[in-house]
């Protein structure tokens, strides 16, 4: 079965703060609720890069791939990978009024 779901949600912080978030492979484990065990490369989310997440509790193993990354119009594509799901994500950030941060998952 696909399922098809485009959420959004809105940062309170500003756009380029939002997007350092997003290319910080670091942080991810944090938004994703597991622990970052690997990034090949290392570094900031690059195109091809692969994460390796592991549980942190009562949770599976999950990898993400980055695709392409657009960082003038702040937007990047990736796969994340656990048993049981494939999920392919077009992440864009748009600047709102009052130096908020519009976030979506396509």
């Amino acid at each position: 079965m696909i399922v098809n779901v485009c959420p959004s949600g809105v940062a309170n912080a500003p756009l380029e703060a939002v997007w350092q978030v997003l290319i910080d492979t670091k942080s991810y484990g944090d938004w994703a609720r597991r622990k970052v065990v690997g990034v090949y490369p290392s570094g900031p989310a690059s195109p091809g890069q692969r994460l390796d997440l592991g549980p942190r509790v009562w949770r599976w193993q999950a990898t993400i791939d980055i695709g392409q990354i657009d960082p003038d119009c702040r937007w990047i594509d990736m796969v994340a990978r656990a048993p049981f799901f494939v999920n392919r994500e077009h992440v864009t950030l748009s600047p709102m009024d009052g130096g908020r941060t519009l976030v979506r998952f396509n």
